[in-house]
C-alpha cells in the first residue's frame, strides 16, 4: 500500500488499520534501501448497517390496561374482517394505506404501539371511518328525602317508618296519587315549598291531580 492508498472498508463492522508511509532512496553505499515512516492507527466503524436495524425496530409499546389493549384487539380484528371480507392482501393494504407489511400486522394485531394515525389510514384503505363516541357524563346520584320530614307525605305513606327515605321522583309520585286524600290545608309552609320544587323539577310546573 503506498502513500495516499485508500482503505475499502465497505461492510465492515470494525476494524483497526496501520497506515505507513513508504519512502525510496538510496544507502551511503549507495544502495537502495526502503524507509518506513509509522503513521497513526485508526479504528473505523461502519454503523450503516446498526443505524438500519435501529431505524427498523418498532417503537416501544405504551401501557396499556386490559380493557383498553381489549378495545385496540377488536379494532384490529374489525379492521381484519374487513380487509378479507373485500378480498385485499396485507400487501395491497399496506401500500393503499402508506404502511408497511409489517405495520399492516401490528395493526390487526391491536399493537398500541402504532400510531392512531396509520389505524385511521388503514381504515380509510379499507373505506372505514374510526369514530369516538362522546361519553355521557355519569348520571348523579337521585335527590332523596326521608318521609317523616313532611307531615303530609308520611300520612300518604302510612305503611312505611317515618325514617324511610325515598327519591324525591318517589315522593312526587305519592303526591300525585293521593292528593285528592291529603288534607291541604293543614300542610305547612315547609312542605308546601318542597312540593312546589317537585313539581317545578319533575313536573313542569305543576302536579299531575
Amino acid at each position: 500500500m503506498g502513500d495516499g492508498d485508500t482503505v475499502d472498508t465497505t461492510g465492515t463492522t470494525g476494524a483497526s488499520f496501520r497506515v505507513d508511509e513508504i519512502v525510496s532512496g538510496h544507502g551511503a553505499l549507495g544502495g537502495s534501501r526502503l524507509t518506513v515512516r509509522s503513521r497513526e492507527s485508526f479504528l473505523i466503524i461502519d454503523l450503516r448497517d446498526r443505524m438500519t436495524k435501529m431505524r427498523n425496530m418498532p417503537a416501544p409499546s405504551p401501557y396499556t390496561s386490559p380493557e383498553q389493549q381489549a378495545d385496540l384487539e377488536r379494532l384490529g380484528a374489525r379492521l381484519r374482517e374487513r380487509r378479507k371480507a373485500l378480498g385485499v392482501t396485507v400487501v395491497a393494504c399496506a401500500e393503499a394505506a402508506g404502511v408497511s407489511r409489517v405495520t399492516m400486522h401490528r395493526i390487526e394485531a391491536g399493537n398500541p404501539s402504532v400510531t392512531i394515525g396509520a389505524y385511521v389510514n388503514v381504515a380509510a384503505a379499507l373505506g372505514l371511518h374510526l369514530v369516538v363516541p362522546i361519553l355521557d357524563a355519569p348520571a348523579a346520584e337521585p335527590a332523596t328525602i326521608t318521609v317523616g320530614d313532611y307531615p303530609g307525605l308520611r300520612t300518604l305513606a302510612w305503611q312505611t317508618d317515618a325514617g324511610t327515605t325515598i327519591t324525591e321522583t318517589e315522593a312526587l309520585n305519592l303526591y300525585e296519587r293521593g292528593w285528592r286524600h291529603l288534607n291541604q290545608e293543614a300542610l305547612t309552609d315547609h312542605e308546601k315549598a318542597f312540593i312546589q320544587h317537585l313539581a317545578d323539577t319533575y313536573s313542569n310546573g305543576r302536579l299531575l291531580v
